[in-house]
């Protein structure tokens, strides 16, 4: 292999690697840039329904036709009492868990880490007492749930990602994982611990080699393959059209690009 080097020194602050190496890297569809190609806002991916969309108002209409026709009435054994719930987490405390606490929200336990995903407590599932109510209640209240290490968001409609929850979040030194853009629900009420997550693989359009020269937790990771970390001194080889990507770590990553020519 013959290598001509390119040294270029990169000091990466979040997810702006990707910025950084603008000649590598192609911007995602779903991402929406300013002038200067800060990320400001995302987008559906192409065919997606719009609101103004006949289909759309539509579908819409059929969807709260059909939601008439549902039964609402409650299995006789669907809900726990909350005695049982109370004794069961008591009982188990010690043990890996997975407690299911109502729609998208679980309470999941492994080893040390108690993980809780898509927090929703409130009656209403939308914006101050509208949108749809539940149909029961949580297996317990937001008070109630045990200490919580990682906070898991996936997405933000009304029935995954709840402000007053948030508001009112009881563990707020709790690691946050959220999607793109949706960090500022967490920091602006008291949460320190945010990374904004953003699954931006790609292939690059040559042949590189990636040599670390900070790490502080960041990870890289080929497509199929597990993540591994970028501990200082790594070298990585990257073909050209291998998908991968990197993933945030706790500080900030330098590294050496050089380009290679096979």
């Amino acid at each position: 292999m013959k290598m001509n080097i390119k040294y270029i020194y990169v000091i990466i602050f979040f997810f702006n690697i990707f910025n950084t190496m603008s000649q590598a890297i192609e911007k995602p569809y779903h991402h929406v840039t300013d002038e200067k190609g800060n990320i400001i806002s995302f987008r559906n991916p192409e065919g997606s329904p719009k609101i103004g969309d006949f289909s759309f108002k539509w579908s819409f209409k059929v969807f709260n036709e059909e939601k008439k026709k549902i039964n609402t009435d409650v299995p006789p054994g669907h809900v726990i009492n909350k005695k049982e719930v109370f004794e069961n987490l008591k009982k188990y405390k010690n043990n890996d868990y997975v407690a299911w606490i109502g729609h998208a929200t679980f309470l999941i336990k492994l080893g040390n880490t108690t993980i809780i995903t898509d927090p929703v407590f409130e009656k209403n599932m939308g914006p101050l007492i509208f949108g749809p109510k539940r149909y029961v209640d949580p297996a317990i209240n937001l008070k109630e749930i045990p200490e919580v290490n990682l906070f898991l968001l996936t997405h933000n409609h009304y029935d995954h990602l709840s402000t007053r929850t948030i508001q009112r979040f009881p563990y707020k030194k709790a690691k946050v994982l959220a999607p793109l853009k949706l960090g500022k629900y967490f920091t602006r009420n008291g949460f320190s611990d945010v990374d904004e997550m953003d699954l931006i693989w790609h292939a690059d359009r040559e042949n590189r080699v990636i040599k670390v020269l900070e790490g502080n937790g960041w990870k890289f990771q080929f497509d199929e393959e597990l993540p591994i970390e970028m501990t200082e001194g790594l070298s990585i080889s990257i073909f050209k059209g291998r998908i991968h990507r990197v993933i945030k770590g706790h500080g900030q990553l330098k590294i050496e690009l050089q380009k290679t020519t096979l």
